[in-house]
């Protein structure tokens, strides 16, 4: 280990005559002695620089001089005061720019002399000169950060760094303090112009001149390129190029393309949208602009400028099925229609006015059939037909839960013949079944009543009940339970207990206009239909359900990712049309092909394949077939996803299957230093710019450490605003090879993994020694080392050395020492090692021979 400090100004003991003098004095009066001579030919050499040195004439037989230095001429106020045996003096701390005034005494066996007083003033020292970036330079966002850079001020313990705005008086501006030669504004700037100058800070918090002042423009982001997108479109899908440096992007939608009705306005994370309500059907504009770190954006841009365009045109026509066209119906009446993508609900209309401006009523399904003649309760009976006659439907779907309308069916007739009233004694319902519409040729017949109790199984929607009419029956009510003996009946279907709380009809099959929730494993849904006369009596009380079903829906089919993608930044998710999964699927309990349509989708995101409560990290619902996080970023790893459907009461159906994915976003990439590079231990580091990225993590090892051990580490940095960070402390530089590595956190704080280790090594200037020559012979008592200044030191340790001993060790912030102790006479080496602020070694001279005469 390098010895710096050794014995500090050994001082030499007086001549042991000159102590015993009073020993050897005789009786008697003293003789007369001559005044002792004071110090002449005094010269403040070097003022100005770092190697100052005040010499003077020796004195005969003086032993050793007081020297002060203070800044009135009356040494009231002194800022050195030193003994040396030299006839030189260097101080080894920075003086005070101001007149300084200094004096000078001998002392010698006989007595001190008068004190000889000169004066000197040292200049100011000219500030830093400054590297870049060049004046008036605009700095690009993200990529080029402004990185203030200087040529080092030898001697300088730190640096204050001045940053003023356009206005350019130097009022109110911000000073950042730093020991290196490079600073990286911090916080992001907000955009426009910027001046800033350096001066640096010596010993005794002197400070030196300022440096030259220049100027510097924050550049905007750049504008956002919009992806072309349909002109028409039934899914809104839109989406840009990511900006580097955005870290979050501002959408409007609007109605008109001076955007004063805003229809949508969001701060979206990623770079595609799809909003989760679907919009009207209507022409549209939109616009997006990037946010900076600050959360600055630019100006909206004015039409046609950057600005996008589609219409949302959902044009689903439902087709009439049932009854056909003038065909005449009477008992187990239904109508019935084709079903159509994105239809939440359908509303049909039913009146005796072809045109329907008149005499018509209208009642909201989410189902594909409607039976006539039923109501949830007695009064709900807006679709039926009272009395015979000819009458006119027609259908339309709507797009939940924005009720968006599509375009209505054709408009077709049936001529509705009212049922002769029964007779006889009133019997007991028989026949039930069940179907997935009106016109199910394969119902499921299952009962509970047979031998083994059956039941229909998975039925893949709302089913339509249907049964044999009873004899002397007017109308049925329908028990529907959640078990057999009508304990806990269905919400929404009345109390067991109350007859006239059950749903009714008059026909011999029922509808429901409301879809039912899934059934759970190990469950199903009990029903019972009970007759009932004209007269309001009803058939015996049941006593328990004679029919059983289980919904079980067909699960969504996801597209993207597939199972094992590797993704990175954004994730885009992607599943089939609940409708087209369901017209493709067969129903295990009737063959039929379900009908149905979701509402809405619900979208679960999770680090864990059973995706508890605490592991969902995204629980969305849209109204797509796709989906990208606009409100947050998924975590790098594995992560999984699954889809449900959402029908058009509410209800959340079959989960699809848990698919994973792995998300690998990418690490930035180092740009300097690296491959090993020699760089001082002021270095900044840079880095490129990365999409989506919000902050940047730095750690930097010492000792070539890619275990990164805590041991080893030197210098981390986290949450990095800018493309580049500039330490405000050195790194130490003894011939240390450094590893240094990268990553990047985005919008929702997730971070990538490091990027590669990077190598460079820590070098320092080797301090040039200036005189006495190697080999070269000096006074004992007239010795003077001087040595050039080292660009990145900020003191010196001067050492003297005979044979292997250290004699001597002097910390200094000048560049100069006069020995304050006479060198005895003999052979000495000597050497000079630099230090940085931190107070780590930089580098030390080879050691040099002289000899004291």
């Amino acid at each position: 280990m390098m010895n710096i400090s050794g014995s500090i100004r050994r001082r030499t003991a007086l001549l042991m005559s000159a102590v015993m003098l009073p020993l050897l004095v005789v009786a008697g009066a003293p003789p007369a002695q001559a005044a002792v001579a004071k110090p002449g030919g005094l010269k403040a050499v070097n003022a100005s620089t770092s190697s100052l040195v005040l010499t003077w004439k020796p004195v005969a037989r003086a032993t050793s001089y007081d020297v002060e230095i203070a800044t009135d001429p009356s040494f009231d106020d002194l800022v050195d005061d030193n003994d040396t045996e030299n006839t030189q003096f260097t101080p080894d701390e920075v003086l005070p720019v101001a007149k300084l005034f200094w004096r000078v005494r001998a002392s010698t066996s006989a007595g001190d002399s008068k004190w000889a007083t000169s004066s000197f003033t040292p200049a100011r020292r000219s500030g830093p000169a400054l590297i870049g970036p060049v004046s008036g330079t605009t700095l690009e966002q993200p990529g080029s950060p402004p990185v203030l850079t200087w040529a080092p001020v030898p001697g300088a313990e730190h640096y204050e760094v001045e940053i003023d705005g356009v206005e350019h008086d130097w009022v109110d501006t911000q000073t950042l303090e730093t020991d290196t030669t490079s600073l990286v504004v911090a916080e992001p700037q907000p955009n426009g112009v910027y001046w800033w100058r350096v001066r640096a800070v010596l010993d005794n918090e002197v400070n030196t001149r300022d440096s030259t002042e220049r100027s510097y423009r924050i550049g905007a982001l750049d504008h956002v390129t919009l992806t072309e997108t349909s002109a028409e479109m039934e899914e809104v899908v839109l989406s840009w190029d990511p900006i580097p440096g955005a870290v979050a992007y501002e959408i409007r939608v609007s109605t008109d393309n001076d955007f004063n009705v805003i229809t949508d306005a969001r701060t979206l994370s990623g770079t595609a949208y799809s909003p989760p309500n679907t919009y009207d059907n209507a022409s549209y504009w939109w616009q997006v602009r990037a946010k900076n770190a600050l959360g600055q954006s630019e100006e909206w841009p004015i039409y046609p400028e950057r600005t996008g365009e589609f219409r949302r045109y959902w044009d689903a026509v439902p087709e009439l099925i049932y009854p056909a066209e003038g065909a005449t119906v009477s008992d187990d009446t239904y109508l019935q229609w084709t079903p159509t993508r994105l239809a939440s609900t359908y509303r049909l209309y039913v009146g005796t006015d072809p045109g329907f401006s008149t005499n018509f009523v209208s009642c909201d399904t989410t189902q594909t059939t409607l039976t006539l003649g039923a109501a949830r309760i007695p009064e709900d009976d807006a679709c039926l037909p009272k009395a015979s006659g000819r009458y006119f439907w027609r259908v339309r779907a709507m797009d939940g839960p924005e009720s968006v309308n599509s375009v209505f069916s054709s408009v077709s007739s049936f001529t509705y013949q009212a049922p002769a009233p029964p007779s006889g004694t009133l019997g007991l319902v028989t026949g039930q079944r069940l179907m997935l519409d009106g016109n199910g040729s394969n119902p499921c017949d299952a009962s509970l009543q047979s031998s083994p109790p059956r039941l229909c199984e998975n039925m893949m929607n709302t089913p339509v009940f249907d049964w044999n009419p009873a004899i002397g029956a007017t109308s049925y009510r329908l028990y529907l339970a959640h078990d057999r003996l009508f304990t806990n009946m269905v919400k929404g279907f009345g109390d067991a207990g109350s007859v006239v709380s059950l749903p009714t009809t008059t026909n011999t099959r029922l509808a429901l206009t409301q879809s039912l929730p899934e059934t759970q494993a190990g469950e199903a849904y009990y029903w019972f239909i009970r007759s009932c006369d004209a007269k309001g009596l009803c058939g015996p009380t049941p006593e328990e359900a004679t029919n059983a079903f289980q919904k079980k829906s067909a699960p969504i089919q996801l597209v993207t990712p597939t199972a094992g993608a590797l993704l990175q930044d954004q994730v885009t998710f992607d599943w089939t049309d609940f409708l087209e999964t369901n017209q493709a699927a067969t129903d295990p309990s009737t063959g039929e092909h379900p009908g149905q349509a979701a509402r809405s989708y619900h979208l679960q995101v999770s680090d864990r394949q059973t995706f508890g409560s605490t592991e969902v990290i995204d629980n969305v619902t849209v109204d797509q077939t796709t989906y990208t996080a606009f409100t947050r970023a998924y975590p790098e790893g594995q992560l999984w996803w699954r889809v449900q459907a959402i029908d058009g009461a509410g209800n959340g159906l079959t989960w699809s299957d848990p698919r994973p994915f792995t998300k690998v976003s990418p690490a930035p990439r180092a740009l300097t230093p690296s491959n090993g590079q020699a760089v001082s231990g002021v270095q900044p580091f840079r880095w490129e710019a990365l999409d989506y990225a919000k902050y940047y993590d730095l750690e930097v090892y010492r000792n070539n450490d890619r275990l990164a051990s805590s041991a080893n580490r030197a210098l981390y940095a986290y949450n990095i605003r800018q493309t580049a960070f500039a330490s405000t402390k050195t790194l130490q530089s003894l011939g240390q090879d450094f590893v240094w590595r990268i990553r990047r956190s985005d919008f929702s704080g997730n971070k990538s993994a490091w990027g590669p280790w990077n190598s460079f090594r820590v070098t320092a200037t080797l301090p040039t020694l200036v005189a006495p020559g190697s080999g070269k012979t000096v006074p004992r008592s007239r010795s003077l080392f001087t040595w050039r200044p080292s660009p990145r030191a900020t003191y010196y340790y001067w050492q003297l050395r005979r044979g292997n001993d250290l004699e001597d060790s002097v910390r200094t912030s000048a560049t100069s020492w006069a020995p304050t102790n006479a060198l005895d006479k003999g052979a000495y080496t000597w050497r000079v090692v630099s230090m940085d602020s931190n107070g780590d070694v930089l580098r030390a001279s080879a050691w040099r021979k002289l000899k004291a005469s």
